[in-house]
């Protein structure tokens, strides 16, 4: 423990594991073998756990249109803790409000990466079938070899939500409220 916290404080401070440039290297250099010998033209992107690019690999031959969701997609991932297959069946279940949700790509192809249980990151992948590119993301995150996976929350039931709209009201404090 640093000398300048008490251990009082010792309880308001966690500690967590972080991807390192090292590890997104060996997660991105999986995918890419896997990409490589399915022949899939693909980007291929992983961010830490705050959505921030680590490394981002565009195979030869990708279309530079797939740089973009292959961040989101890993993006996506990573905040919402669960992969982006997910979403994209909450879709095709009928669930378009899945849309409105601000950082949704329901796209399969974003994983997060865990380590001891922890989400420390996320691989996204473009470029080829939604179903291909979870392939090989899947395959970049095997990589970690983490064997103890993090608890996957239930995909949320979604309520309907009404446009929001602004309104003040002169007897009370400003309110939200729905048309």
């Amino acid at each position: 423990m640093p000398d300048d916290l008490h251990p009082a404080d010792e309880a308001l401070l966690r500690q967590k594991p972080m991807l390192t440039l090292a590890a997104a290297k060996k997660v991105i250099s999986a995918a890419e073998d896997e990409a490589l010998k399915q022949g899939f033209p693909v980007v291929i992107a992983v961010v830490d756990d705050g959505g921030n690019l680590l490394c981002l690999h565009r195979l030869d031959n990708a279309q530079f249109g797939s740089v973009d969701v292959a961040i989101g997609k890993a993006r996506s991932a990573v905040a919402f803790k669960r992969p982006t297959k997910e979403w994209e069946d909450s879709l095709a279940a009928g669930q378009q409000r899945v849309l409105r949700l601000p950082g949704v790509l329901p796209s399969e192809g974003g994983v997060p990466l865990t380590w001891k249980g922890h989400i420390v990151g996320a691989i996204g992948v473009s470029g080829v079938k939604a179903f291909q590119d979870g392939q090989i993301a899947r395959t970049g995150k095997a990589a970690l070899h983490d064997r103890s996976e993090y608890v996957e929350l239930p995909s949320p039931e979604l309520p309907i939500v009404h446009n929001p709209v602004f309104m003040l009201d002169r007897r009370h404090a400003p309110r939200f409220t729905t048309r």
